[in-house]
């Protein structure tokens, strides 16, 4: 709360402690009810954590002087299609009423269905030479062991060079290396990510400087199962790179000042595409999903 007034949170309600010179009998209330897209989603009050839950939540404050406007911030977090959303709304109002505020699903940019999970639609077989089979079964797009490395690239509608983000589910079926690997452009560079490189545990973004991923910053090591999903989440912007894995933020690279190029052996994934390295591999759920210019990076409610 600004102004003369401020806010204190108290088992889910926002209790405004008001002027004492103010007469008792002209003060009135107000009712705050804020509607979120998700019964989990969390809500702050100028930074006040509230504890209700559900689809609505009313919020009513001890009466209030009359006579002048009082403004809060409210903030919304939760979890849409596995990418967190936080939104923020400035209301004002005066004692008496009944203010309503709406929080919706996250509409930014486009989403683009990169795999169907019927077809290799919009997609051709990479030429890496020694690739295995590629195939699409029961929704997956199933890339097969080869000698090295076996993929798909991109035949579709041009894609964004910035300010996008891919979402992804990938498995490793079999084999002892990467199962996710991902060609991707960067503004006029590129540049690849992989996970479970260099022997299978190794995460990390080709080239930096030069300096393939197991050599450079975003290098850090994870274990991963056999036969089972992980999803991945790729953003790119003029001024990041940034890589989930299921939720924790494995890579966070700023990039000017920085020179990128993709590892060599992924150049023919270019412009966009998936590769796996002497491992079958499963892909699932592959979305692209344009960007705002200004879009902030995310985090996740805590």
């Amino acid at each position: 709360m600004r102004g003369t007034t401020r806010g204190v949170l108290m088992a889910g309600l926002v209790w405004l402690l008001a002027a004492e010179s103010a007469p008792a009998q002209r003060l009135a209330p107000v009712l705050l009810r804020v509607t979120v897209p998700d019964a989990g989603a969390r809500v702050w009050i100028d930074d006040h954590p509230t504890q209700q839950g559900g689809l609505e939540r009313l919020y009513i404050s001890p009466p209030l002087p009359p006579g002048r406007s009082y403004s809060y911030e409210v903030r919304a977090a939760w979890m849409q299609d596995g990418r967190p959303i936080t939104q923020k709304k400035h209301i004002t109002f005066r004692p008496g009423e009944t203010v309503a505020v709406h929080f919706t699903p996250d509409q930014d940019g486009d989403v683009i269905v990169l795999f169907d999970g019927t077809s290799l639609k919009n997609w051709k077989k990479t030429e890496f030479g020694g690739q295995g089979e590629v195939t699409v079964e029961d929704g997956k797009l199933i890339l097969e062991m080869g000698a090295d490395l076996t993929g798909v690239t991109w035949a579709g509608p041009p894609l964004p060079k910035t300010n996008y983000e891919v979402t992804l589910e990938a498995m490793k079926i079999a084999g002892s290396d990467f199962f996710c690997g991902i060609g991707f452009p960067v503004g006029n560079a590129s540049a690849s990510f992989v996970a479970g490189g260099w022997g299978g545990g190794v995460c990390g973004i080709s080239s930096i400087d030069g300096a393939f991923a197991a050599d450079n910053e975003t290098a850090t090591v994870h274990s991963f199962a056999k036969n089972r999903w992980y999803r991945f989440r790729l953003r790119v912007t003029p001024e990041r790179i940034m890589v989930w894995l299921d939720e924790e933020k494995i890579v966070d690279l700023a990039t000017r000042g920085r020179k990128l190029s993709i590892h060599p052996a992924m150049e023919p994934s270019l412009p966009f595409g998936l590769a796996s390295y002497a491992t079958t591999a499963a892909y699932r759920n592959v979305k692209l999903r344009k960007l705002a210019d200004d879009h902030p990076a995310a985090e996740p409610a805590r």
